[in-house]
Formats: structure tokens, sequence, C-alpha cells
């Protein structure tokens, strides 16, 4: 191989690596954002899920609560609530 040839082989690996920067940095850059992207998306649900549980729950231990009671204590929470 003579010294051109050699010389143009390096020089235009370094063209390739110079060109090749802003696309693998605009790539870097849209891979973070999607994943944080999917990241806020996991935590809505998660927080809906957690959401949700904690109105089942309330729920549930208010109608507990109710059907435990006596009926003249229903009567008079009933009573409080019309006013």
């Amino acid at each position: 191989m003579s010294q051109d040839a050699i010389e143009d082989a390096v020089a235009q690996t370094t063209l390739l690596t110079i060109g090749l920067t802003s696309s693998n940095a605009a790539a870097n850059l849209i891979t973070a954002t999607s994943q944080s992207l999917a990241i806020a998306a996991h935590n809505a649900v998660a927080n809906q899920q957690q959401g949700n549980i904690t109105r089942q729950a309330s729920g549930t231990q208010g109608r507990t609560g109710m059907y435990t009671t006596s009926t003249a204590v229903n009567g008079a929470v009933a009573n409080n609530l019309t006013d």
C-alpha cells in the first residue's frame, strides 16, 4: 500500500467520524427523551392504580362501618347527612 492510500484512508475515517458526531448526538437525545417519556407514563399508571386501590379501600371501609353499626346509629347518621 502506498503512503497516499494510507493517508487517504485515515482522512476518510476522520471525516466520517466528524460527520457522524451530530447524528449520534441527536440519536442519543432522542433515546434519552423516549426513555424519560416511558418512565413518566409508567409513573402515571402506577399512581392511577394506587389511587384506585385507595378509593376502593375507603369505600369498602365505609360500607363495612355502616353495616356493622346498629339501626339507631344509622338513622342518626342519615339524619345528620340530610341536614
